[in-house]
Parts: structure tokens; C-alpha cells; sequence
């Protein structure tokens, strides 16, 4: 409900941190202050799993409260696909480093995805978690 400054933001001894592991974001204020986290521990590679990609457009585009704001770049947002076999296209959201959708073992063999998600652990993967690597895509069989 506030937005707390990033001196006032603990300090993390980690090399990983992913936000929203169960849930989503809920608005503008939750953003500037993981915003306020990644820039308070600039070591730290944090990444978030979103489907309510709308707020973080609409804060990126147009600040909130007459100030503007960056995507920190020790941030990965990974946009959710909000339905199954429906991948969202990177190209209409520029501020999104992957995409991750869920397909039907049936659609995705008769439309030819490449299911590059879950034969490995995501300690073990990093396709999610590394910003070096190439894939924008994620692509992971429904369970």
C-alpha cells in the first residue's frame, strides 16, 4: 500500500531470487517496490512470472505519481501466457525478457512446438533464470 525507498530495502545474500512463486502481482505500488528491491541488491539476479503484464505496461509507459520507471536489468520478467496453447507475442511487450506458455501434449504436436521445459530441474535448466541465454520462448507441456 506504500512505496518503500530502496535504502529502506533489506539487503539479500543470494544469487537468485524469483518474486510471486505462488500468486501475481497486484498492482503499480507491489512493482516499484520489487523495483526498489532489485536496485537495493544490484548483485542479485530476481525474475518474476507474471500474467497481469498490464500493470507493468502501463508503470513503464507512464510512471505513476508523475514519476517515471526503468525495468531494473537484474530484473527477468517472464510473461505467463494466460491460456493454454495461446503463447503471447513478445513483439507487442518490450519490456518482457521470455514468454512462458503451456500447451496440450495434443496441440503441441500437431502444431510443432518445441517443448523446451520440464525434463530438467529449474536449478539445472536456467532457461528461466539466466538473462545470457538466447531463448525467449518457454514452452512446457501441461501437467
Amino acid at each position: 500500500s506504500q512505496i518503500i525507498p530502496v535504502e529502506k530495502m533489506p539487503l539479500l545474500n543470494y544469487l537468485m531470487f524469483r518474486f510471486e512463486s505462488f500468486g501475481d502481482i497486484q498492482n503499480e505500488i507491489q512493482v516499484i517496490n520489487y523495483f526498489n528491491l532489485c536496485k537495493r541488491n544490484p548483485r542479485v539476479q530476481f525474475s518474476i512470472w507474471t500474467k497481469n503484464y498490464a500493470i507493468f505496461d502501463k508503470l513503464l509507459k507512464n510512471g505513476y505519481m508523475g514519476v517515471k520507471y526503468e525495468k531494473p536489468k537484474n530484473l527477468i520478467l517472464i510473461i505467463s501466457s494466460p491460456v493454454v496453447n495461446q503463447r503471447v507475442e513478445i513483439e507487442n511487450y518490450q519490456f518482457a525478457d521470455k514468454i512462458f506458455t503451456v500447451y496440450s501434449k495434443e496441440y503441441a504436436a500437431l502444431n510443432g512446438v518445441k517443448i523446451n521445459c520440464g525434463a530438467l530441474s529449474c536449478m539445472a535448466c536456467q532457461k528461466c533464470y539466466n538473462p545470457e541465454n538466447d531463448t525467449v520462448y518457454i514452452n512446457e507441456l501441461l501437467k
